[in-house]
């Protein structure tokens, strides 16, 4: 039923949608544990509880689609840019409207996601590459696992202590010890 209440409203947002328009449409943070039977969704770092839908739709862009890694921040930078207004210098926020208009430059080297100090959720953050993810969580951040998103995107085989990817974990955990500062 929300589903097809949602399809109604976003209907009825786009016949009223002129041709100097953008729509933003994106979802809430990952896939509640009680709807897929699994730990490793909503308020963790796993793929289901951070790779959320983001579509943008109207003036200046292209249809298609891209596996380019964004954040959710990077709405404000974008929308700023399409509206030709200047975002705020203060957010750390990248537009992306060189990807909505086909163009294939990453926008992040790393993402930074997750949560300490919640008193819902255990403390989970990653660090998250275009094919790589760090994750620490636990108490006082003391666990790692490290996946290959590439050839285990459902993240069941950790590799952290895989000799062959050392030195690539080791470059994730340079920036995780960069940006962990910022998020206590």
């Amino acid at each position: 039923a929300m589903i097809v209440a949602c399809d109604v409203m976003l209907g009825r947002v786009l016949a009223r949608m002129g041709p100097e328009d953008v729509l933003v449409l994106t979802s809430d943070n990952g896939t509640p544990g009680n709807v897929i039977d699994s730990q490793r969704a909503k308020g963790t770092t796993f793929e289901r509880g951070i790779n959320i839908p983001l579509v943008f739709y109207g003036r200046g862009i292209e249809r298609g689609s891209s596996a380019t890694l964004v954040h959710l921040v990077d709405v404000h930078a974008t929308v700023a840019e399409l509206l030709g207004a200047p975002a705020d210098a203060s957010i750390d926020s990248r537009s992306l409207v060189s990807t909505l208009r086909g163009g294939s430059d990453p926008v992040h080297e790393f993402i930074l996601c997750g949560t300490t100090g919640n008193d819902v959720w255990e403390d989970d953050v990653c660090v998250r590459s275009e094919r790589y993810k760090l994750r620490r969580f636990g108490s006082e951040l003391a666990q790692e696992e490290f996946y290959d998103l590439a050839v285990d995107p459902l993240e069941l085989s950790d590799r952290i202590d895989d000799p062959a990817l050392a030195d690539t974990v080791a470059r994730h955990r340079a920036w995780l010890e960069a940006e962990l500062p910022a998020v206590h």
